[in-house]
């Protein structure tokens, strides 16, 4: 991935002067619960030092809400997708404190099938057909990048800087499961319990199946 072009961050508006995580005491910090706007948020606050009493939350019902808000001034921080407020980093209106992997939380989009469906021949095979071709298309999207980006341009409407941001961040790859991955996914389950996001302990192995490494690979 394009480091220009995080996929989770979290941001000030540039007004607040904050370049560092411990610059965001006391500022007025917006989010949503759940996914992994949520686990940025909680990190972030992690990375920072800070506690209940050290800033304001501001929680909006889901990303996008909290991304116009920070687009319209209304917050001083927001943690989410970074193209939703792309346009304002590129303007200069905001500036980029920290994004997720320096926070070590892996961007990823999955897929989840049913057990009886991998154990299945003809279930298993669409499934892997399934699987192919999605390869396929992520490789023409990243030899094509110019060609999406026309399309949110003339199509979308957006500006040339929103656009940009959308294309690298629909930019992707197949990942196979290894053991690395799978301690990443535990780390992030681990903080979210530690911060009282979810009610107990959880390992996380068993949502993981890697019998499909050889149709990513």
């Amino acid at each position: 991935m394009d480091a220009r072009y995080p996929r989770i961050v979290t941001a000030a508006r540039t007004r607040t002067g904050a370049q560092k995580p411990e610059d965001l005491k006391g500022r007025k910090w917006g989010f949503n619960f759940g996914g992994l706007n949520h686990v940025q948020y909680l990190l972030a606050l992690k990375r920072a030092g800070l506690g209940p009493a050290d800033f304001e939350p501001a929680q909006f019902g889901d990303g996008n809400a909290a991304a116009a808000a920070f687009n319209a001034d209304h917050i001083d921080v927001y943690s989410g997708v970074a193209a939703l407020v792309g346009e304002a980093v590129e303007k200069g209106q905001a500036r980029i404190v920290l994004t997720s992997d320096d926070l070590d939380v892996p961007g990823l989009g999955v897929f989840a099938a049913r057990g009886e469906a991998i154990a299945d021949p003809a279930r298993r095979a669409v499934l892997d057909d399934f699987l192919g071709r999605l390869a396929r298309y992520f490789d023409w999207y990243a030899a094509n990048l110019d060609t999406v980006e026309r399309v949110y341009i003339d199509k979308v409407k957006q500006s040339a800087a929103r656009a940009r941001y959308y294309v690298e961040f629909g930019k992707a790859r197949l990942r196979p499961i290894d053991a690395e991955l799978v301690r990443r996914e535990q780390k992030i389950a681990d903080a979210l319990f530690e911060a009282g996001a979810i009610s107990r302990k959880v390992d996380v192995t068993p949502e993981f199946n890697t019998t499909f490494n050889a149709a990513v690979n």
